[in-house]
Protein backbone atom coordinates (compact mmCIF):
# COMPACT_ATOMS: atom_id res chain seq x y z
CA UNK A 1 0.00 0.00 0.00
CA UNK A 2 1.24 3.49 -0.79
CA UNK A 3 0.79 6.04 1.61
CA UNK A 4 1.12 9.93 2.12
CA UNK A 5 1.25 12.37 4.74
CA UNK A 6 0.25 15.58 4.15
CA UNK A 7 1.21 18.09 7.28
CA UNK A 8 0.98 21.81 7.64
CA UNK A 9 4.35 24.14 7.46
CA UNK A 10 5.33 24.97 11.20
CA UNK A 11 6.35 28.91 12.32
CA UNK A 12 9.46 27.99 13.12
CA UNK A 13 12.02 27.56 9.93
CA UNK A 14 15.54 27.84 9.36
CA UNK A 15 16.82 31.28 8.32
CA UNK A 16 18.33 29.56 5.06
CA UNK A 17 17.66 27.99 2.00
CA UNK A 18 16.73 24.33 2.50
CA UNK A 19 14.65 21.22 1.39
CA UNK A 20 10.93 21.91 2.63
CA UNK A 21 11.41 18.93 4.90
CA UNK A 22 14.19 20.59 6.39
CA UNK A 23 12.84 24.08 6.46
CA UNK A 24 10.29 23.45 9.18
CA UNK A 25 11.26 22.93 12.27
CA UNK A 26 8.29 23.10 14.95
CA UNK A 27 8.40 20.67 17.54
CA UNK A 28 4.76 19.30 15.70
CA UNK A 29 6.37 18.71 12.15
CA UNK A 30 9.58 17.07 13.58
CA UNK A 31 7.07 14.58 14.94
CA UNK A 32 5.23 13.99 12.10
CA UNK A 33 8.54 13.69 9.93
CA UNK A 34 9.55 10.71 12.54
CA UNK A 35 6.27 9.45 12.31
CA UNK A 36 6.74 9.32 8.00
CA UNK A 37 10.43 8.04 8.29
CA UNK A 38 9.23 5.17 10.64
CA UNK A 39 6.70 4.14 8.71
CA UNK A 40 8.32 4.77 5.17
CA UNK A 41 5.35 7.03 3.73
CA UNK A 42 5.71 10.02 1.60
CA UNK A 43 5.60 12.90 3.47
CA UNK A 44 4.30 16.26 1.40
CA UNK A 45 4.27 20.00 3.11
CA UNK A 46 1.78 22.45 2.84
CA UNK A 47 2.82 25.73 2.84
CA UNK A 48 1.25 29.40 3.06
CA UNK A 49 3.49 30.65 0.70
CA UNK A 50 4.85 27.98 -1.54
CA UNK A 51 1.37 25.30 -1.77
CA UNK A 52 1.89 22.16 -1.79
CA UNK A 53 5.62 20.89 -1.69
CA UNK A 54 7.37 17.75 -2.33
CA UNK A 55 10.04 17.20 1.32
CA UNK A 56 12.62 17.24 -0.93
CA UNK A 57 12.05 20.92 -2.76
CA UNK A 58 14.45 23.48 -2.00
CA UNK A 59 12.33 26.73 -0.66
CA UNK A 60 13.57 29.91 0.58
CA UNK A 61 13.08 30.76 3.90
CA UNK A 62 9.33 32.91 4.56
CA UNK A 63 7.05 33.86 7.19
CA UNK A 64 3.80 33.31 5.93
CA UNK A 65 0.59 31.69 7.42
CA UNK A 66 -2.87 30.88 5.86
CA UNK A 67 -5.11 33.27 8.41
CA UNK A 68 -7.58 34.19 5.72
CA UNK A 69 -10.46 32.68 3.28
CA UNK A 70 -8.54 34.76 0.43
CA UNK A 71 -5.21 32.56 2.15
CA UNK A 72 -7.26 29.32 1.80
CA UNK A 73 -8.17 30.10 -1.44
CA UNK A 74 -5.10 31.66 -2.64
CA UNK A 75 -3.05 28.48 -1.46
CA UNK A 76 -5.71 26.23 -3.26
CA UNK A 77 -5.25 27.48 -6.48
CA UNK A 78 -1.43 26.40 -6.61
CA UNK A 79 -2.11 23.40 -4.41
CA UNK A 80 -5.44 21.87 -5.68
CA UNK A 81 -3.47 20.57 -8.98
CA UNK A 82 -1.27 19.06 -6.98
CA UNK A 83 -3.14 17.13 -4.87
CA UNK A 84 -5.38 15.44 -7.52
CA UNK A 85 -1.88 14.06 -8.74
CA UNK A 86 -1.19 13.25 -5.23
CA UNK A 87 -4.21 11.42 -4.89
CA UNK A 88 -4.15 9.43 -8.24
CA UNK A 89 -0.82 8.29 -6.90
CA UNK A 90 -1.16 6.89 -3.08
CA UNK A 91 -3.97 4.33 -1.58
CA UNK A 92 -3.79 6.62 1.26
CA UNK A 93 -3.46 9.92 2.71
CA UNK A 94 -2.99 11.17 5.66
CA UNK A 95 -3.35 14.98 6.77
CA UNK A 96 -2.17 16.39 10.01
CA UNK A 97 -3.02 20.05 9.78
CA UNK A 98 -4.03 23.00 11.09
CA UNK A 99 -8.32 23.74 10.71
CA UNK A 100 -7.21 26.73 7.80
CA UNK A 101 -4.43 24.53 6.13
CA UNK A 102 -7.31 21.69 6.31
CA UNK A 103 -10.13 23.73 4.43
CA UNK A 104 -7.11 24.28 1.38
CA UNK A 105 -7.27 20.60 0.56
CA UNK A 106 -10.80 19.72 1.82
CA UNK A 107 -12.04 19.81 -1.13
CA UNK A 108 -10.79 16.55 -2.93
CA UNK A 109 -11.64 14.66 0.96
CA UNK A 110 -12.84 11.59 0.06
CA UNK A 111 -12.40 8.19 1.93
CA UNK A 112 -8.93 7.56 0.88
CA UNK A 113 -8.04 10.61 3.45
CA UNK A 114 -7.33 9.87 6.91
CA UNK A 115 -7.89 13.59 8.91
CA UNK A 116 -6.14 13.44 12.04
CA UNK A 117 -7.83 15.88 14.42
CA UNK A 118 -7.22 16.70 18.31
CA UNK A 119 -9.30 19.73 19.23
CA UNK A 120 -7.18 19.90 21.91
CA UNK A 121 -4.91 21.89 19.48
CA UNK A 122 -0.77 21.53 19.25
CA UNK A 123 -0.72 19.77 22.47
CA UNK A 124 -3.02 17.07 21.42
CA UNK A 125 -1.19 16.62 18.43
CA UNK A 126 1.93 16.36 19.97
CA UNK A 127 0.29 14.03 22.57
CA UNK A 128 -1.34 12.22 19.48
CA UNK A 129 1.75 11.41 16.98
CA UNK A 130 3.91 10.80 20.16
CA UNK A 131 1.52 7.59 20.72
CA UNK A 132 1.61 6.84 16.57
CA UNK A 133 5.02 7.31 16.92
CA UNK A 134 5.33 4.34 19.38
CA UNK A 135 3.26 1.97 17.23
CA UNK A 136 3.90 -0.63 14.44
CA UNK A 137 2.83 0.44 11.24
CA UNK A 138 -0.15 -2.07 10.67
CA UNK A 139 -1.52 -0.95 14.62
CA UNK A 140 -0.76 2.60 13.24
CA UNK A 141 -2.79 2.11 10.63
CA UNK A 142 -5.67 0.68 12.23
CA UNK A 143 -5.61 3.33 15.08
CA UNK A 144 -6.00 6.06 12.39
CA UNK A 145 -8.94 4.11 10.97
CA UNK A 146 -10.96 6.45 13.60
CA UNK A 147 -10.02 9.41 11.50
CA UNK A 148 -11.45 8.01 7.91
CA UNK A 149 -12.83 10.59 5.93
CA UNK A 150 -16.32 9.34 5.18
CA UNK A 151 -17.15 11.82 1.88
CA UNK A 152 -17.81 11.14 -1.34
CA UNK A 153 -15.53 9.97 -4.13
CA UNK A 154 -15.06 12.89 -6.20
CA UNK A 155 -15.20 11.92 -9.60
CA UNK A 156 -12.94 12.79 -12.19
CA UNK A 157 -15.22 15.26 -13.87
CA UNK A 158 -15.92 16.79 -10.31
CA UNK A 159 -11.92 16.88 -10.33
CA UNK A 160 -11.49 18.65 -13.42
CA UNK A 161 -14.49 21.09 -12.54
CA UNK A 162 -12.46 22.18 -9.15
CA UNK A 163 -9.03 22.72 -11.27
CA UNK A 164 -11.17 25.07 -13.65
CA UNK A 165 -12.58 26.99 -10.82
CA UNK A 166 -9.41 27.91 -9.76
Amino acid sequence: MKICIIAGCSLKKLEYSAKAIDMNQGQLFRSIRKLAARNHFDMKILSGKYGLLDANEVIDPYNQKIRTQKDILNVRSHAIPKLISIWEKYDLIIVIMGNNYRKVVEPLFDNKFLIVYDRRGIGGYLSLISKYNKLSTAKLLKELEQFRCINHTPTLKEKVKLLEGI
